[in-house]
């Protein structure tokens, strides 16, 4: 991102171009107020027409916005304020997830021409924390809550879905990670295996960015940033 607030897309191990995405939201003083997390549909190399990018944006008042292969400009979803409190954006079997501090998590089929948020039922946000999705290593979705309390806490949920209409089923608390260990962070969060990186990583735990203001919830950029561990004990 640079400071007319454009966001560039790099791959990080191949020689391909970089994909430029127009601006996204200007109504911001200073850079370093503005927090993005964006991810994309598909692999735009083997699909370069047909991806989309879905983005979080501001640091106080996530909001939510999608743009198309080849469209001129993005296209923001709603503007009701529940829905300027999202805290994190992935797609996952068609569909597009974004967690939000006072409805849950919520779907959207960006294929309709009418946009309406889904909440998903039985999942609802209570108490200071900020939530992350993550996709396992296995292929599911989960949710990760952080709670901000005297130290920092973590709760690990999958999300279950019926494997023929892929519609939401239930929602389960999880007890071990398994061979996934966790990358969580204010941009992205992803899993890897903690078998292949033996010696390297605690098996079932989680890393996370931490913030001199982490406490801050309305704030994405606060740094200094720090990497935290935390060992999921049973």
């Amino acid at each position: 991102m640079d400071k007319s607030y454009a966001i560039t897309i790099l791959h990080p191990s191949k020689n391909v171009a970089p994909i430029s995405l127009p601006t996204l939201g200007r109504s911001y003083t200073r850079l370093s107020e503005v927090g993005y997390q964006v991810t994309l549909s598909a692999d735009p190399i083997t699909r370069p027409n047909d991806y989309m990018v879905a983005a979080i944006h501001t640091s106080i008042h996530g909001r939510f916005a999608f743009i198309k292969a080849g469209e001129p400009c993005w296209t923001y979803v709603c503007s009701s304020s529940w829905l300027h409190s999202f805290m994190d954006v992935m797609f996952y079997r068609g569909l597009v997830y974004v967690g939000s501090k006072y409805q849950g998590i919520v779907s959207f089929n960006l294929g309709h021409k009418r946009i309406t948020p889904n909440p998903i039922q039985d999942i609802a946000f209570h108490g200071r924390f900020k939530g992350y999705l993550v996709k396992s290593l296995e292929g599911d979705l989960w949710m990760v809550k952080r709670f901000f309390t005297f130290k920092n806490d973590f709760q690990v949920y999958k999300l279950e879905f019926d494997a023929q209409t892929r519609k939401f089923k239930q929602i389960k608390k999880l007890e071990s990670l398994g061979d996934n260990v966790l990358f969580l962070g204010d941009t992205d969060s992803i899993s890897v295996s903690a078998s292949y990186f033996s010696g390297c990583l605690k098996k079932d735990s989680i890393y996370y960015t931490e913030s001199i203001n982490a406490n801050k919830l309305d704030c994405v950029t606060c740094g200094p940033f720090h990497i935290g561990i935390y060992e999921n004990n049973h």
